[in-house]
């Protein structure tokens, strides 16, 4: 069905498929494909079961498909959505309220700071570099920023030696600290909505930077909240590595674990990391990492990233199964006359020296496998 201008009202139910080159509003009850060349909206007393795609698209209604909007989707207070939402960046407005149930197609933000210390309670961030990738990690925008050292602030020498910046720099940097913070929130709105990730970023970058914004009173959340979801790239390169430790060549340590330095496996891979510890150089490192990872085990990707903020896995939990490391070695245990006396653990320390164990009493003399 073609409509010049379609208004769809709450007394209908319809099945078929809509094309306009104006705006449709739908109240009714309808089955089937939207396409406007304008805008689509579906009120709050509209049901459609299937796909919309327009330029603008606005639901305050039911909808189970997936829409596809080339400039703007937004999400009302009433609305309730089961399906992919595709929209570029920033195209995506959500109101207290609204549910949706699906995938974002999202852009991914790999960023990496540069602090003054160690300590996310008493550094702050001196350099803040990221690049905007699609959901194929082809590149869109970059940027890298540097700051002067806030003003009675001491650093760490350590840190400087690290992240090889001078004196003058922290002091001969045209940027203050609060500007900076400005910049960097002005260039995450407009790459939002998105996946942000770094390497080790949940326990520093995301820390650091979420308490400098509150002291430089700015928004704390700007890479965490939604829209927006989080992740960290080291622990999808520890996934990786379980599943298949072929798939990224590792150097090993002198206690016999792993190491997932991001330097040590840029190097590893072939990857030139003399410029590592600069916040691009790092963010560009750890793009090609895993891009090596979704290479190879683009499943494991996939399902790491459904698990980027608290309600896509609290869903992923809610409607799939979840089985204990115990399980599927109950019966290896059982055919040797052991007894499972706990629960197996699987346990990943915190920060860059992690290592596995796996722990189970095998019998009463709790002897320890």
């Amino acid at each position: 069905m073609k409509l010049v201008k379609g208004y769809l009202g709450s007394d209908l139910q319809m099945e078929g498929s809509l094309e306009s080159k104006e705006s449709i509003r739908i109240d009714a009850t309808y089955i089937g494909s939207v396409l406007s060349e304008h805008s689509v909206i579906v009120g709050a007393l509209g049901k459609v079961k299937g796909h919309i795609q327009s330029p603008v698209i606005k639901i305050d209604g039911w909808i189970e498909g997936n829409l596809n909007a080339t400039k703007l989707v937004e999400v009302m207070g009433n609305a309730r959505i089961e399906g992919d939402i595709i929209t570029p960046v920033g195209g995506l407005k959500m109101q207290i309220g609204g549910k949706f149930e699906g995938n974002l197609i999202m852009n991914l933000v790999i960023w990496d700071i540069e602090s003054s210390g160690a300590s996310t309670d008493w550094s702050s961030i001196i350099e803040i570099g990221g690049v905007l990738v699609d959901e194929n990690l082809k590149e869109i925008d970059r940027f890298n920023l540097r700051c002067s050292l806030p003003e009675g602030e001491i650093f760490q020498a350590m840190a400087l030696i690290v992240n090889k910046t001078s004196i003058k720099q922290l002091t001969q940097t045209n940027l203050s600290h609060y500007q900076m913070l400005g910049e960097v929130e002005k260039i995450f709105k407009k790459w939002s909505p998105a996946i942000f990730l770094g390497w080790s970023s949940i326990g520093f970058d995301e820390e650091l930077i979420r308490k400098e914004c509150f002291k430089g009173i700015r928004y704390p959340y700007i890479s965490s909240a939604a829209p927006n979801k989080r992740h960290d790239g080291i622990n999808i390169a520890r996934a990786a590595y379980v599943v298949d430790p072929s798939i990224l060549q590792t150097e090993i340590n002198k206690k016999n674990n792993v190491v997932f330095k991001l330097e040590s496996l840029a190097r590893m891979q072939g990857i030139d990391s003399s410029d590592a510890h600069s916040a691009l150089a790092d963010a560009e490192l750890t793009a090609k990492i895993l891009r090596i990872i979704k290479k190879k085990q683009e499943h494991t990707w996939d399902s790491f990233l459904k698990t980027a903020n608290k309600s896509d896995t609290e869903t992923i939990i809610k409607k799939g199964e979840i089985i204990p490391l115990d399980m599927p070695i109950y019966d290896l245990f059982k055919k040797r006359g052991l007894k499972l006396r706990n629960r197996i653990i699987w346990h990943f320390e915190h920060g860059l020296h992690a290592s596995k164990r796996l722990s189970g009493l095998l019998s009463e003399d709790s002897e320890r496998t």
